[in-house]
């Protein structure tokens, strides 16, 4: 009789005690927040560019993970002029996460997709994050004096995954680093599945739309050789995957994901 009802319950599952039901998929939402501007005079010969500073936040399940922290905080309302550009910044981060109701002490991972300032100036405010950044990125900051907003992580105060490949976070398949180096040693980007479809956060892969044609990299890529392979790659896995590929530096972008604060989900 036991046995009989033990096959029972593996067949049935679901009101066994004792057997768990089958895991549901996590609820999932990402919020595109305006890090910044860039009113760069005369770009690579093109003229004045406005360049947009994109930050991710998003929310897996219960989790909350950011993509970037943008451009540094003292920028907001007092922006400054160096080296033949402008630095802008309306609003800090945690001004506009409190607005979708996100305490910056709960966010758990912050993905850095590079080692410029552009895309950590706002990293300690969030303090109980783990700190998701390319190796070679890590190792090329911790030889500097100064390291931006991550010494905490750098000098092993809070806690850092050193990213050599591509990384599969919560293991089904929702939010994939992917390893882009080319940009810098260890250059990130981000592939996100939502329920309404798959996006590809780019970092500074490249810095405009255009160049995913021309497969051009950036002036300022350490690696052209390996930028150029790796922006390919982004193109065949936005592809195999349905993605839209999100330039965050690329002002015509913005308009892919929902105006802030809606979400894509």
């Amino acid at each position: 009789m036991k046995a009989w009802a033990a096959l029972l319950c593996s067949l049935l599952v679901a009101g066994c005690a004792g057997v768990p039901a089958p895991r549901a998929a996590p609820s999932m939402a990402m919020w595109r927040l305006d890090c910044g501007t860039f009113d760069i005079d005369n770009l690579e010969g093109r003229g004045r560019v406005v360049m947009p500073v994109s930050c991710y936040v998003i929310r897996h399940g219960k989790e909350l993970i950011l993509f970037d922290a943008g451009l540094e905080a003292s920028l907001a309302g007092h922006p400054r002029r160096e080296r033949g550009q402008t630095l802008r910044l309306n609003e800090t981060l945690a001004t506009q996460v409190a607005k979708i109701g996100v305490d910056t002490a709960k966010v758990t991972t912050l993905i850095v997709s590079h080692y410029h300032g552009d895309h950590h100036g706002q990293a300690d405010v969030f303090p109980n994050a783990r700190l998701v950044i390319g190796a070679g990125d890590a190792a090329a900051l911790r030889g500097e004096a100064d390291r931006g907003r991550l010494g905490p992580w750098l000098d092993g105060e809070r806690p850092i995954d050193e990213i050599t490949a591509d990384r599969d976070l919560r293991g089904d398949g929702k939010l994939v680093v992917l390893f882009t180096p080319g940009h810098t040693p260890g250059h990130l980007s981000l592939l996100v599945r939502l329920g309404s479809g798959a996006y590809i956060l780019t970092g500074d892969l490249v810095h405009s739309r255009s160049q995913l044609t021309t497969l051009r990299p950036s002036g300022n890529h350490v690696d052209k050789a390996r930028g150029k392979v790796e922006i390919e790659r982004v193109l065949k896995l936005a592809e195999e995957n349905k993605a839209t590929i999100v330039v965050g530096h690329d002002q015509a972008d913005i308009a892919l994901l929902p105006a802030f604060p809606k979400a894509a989900e």
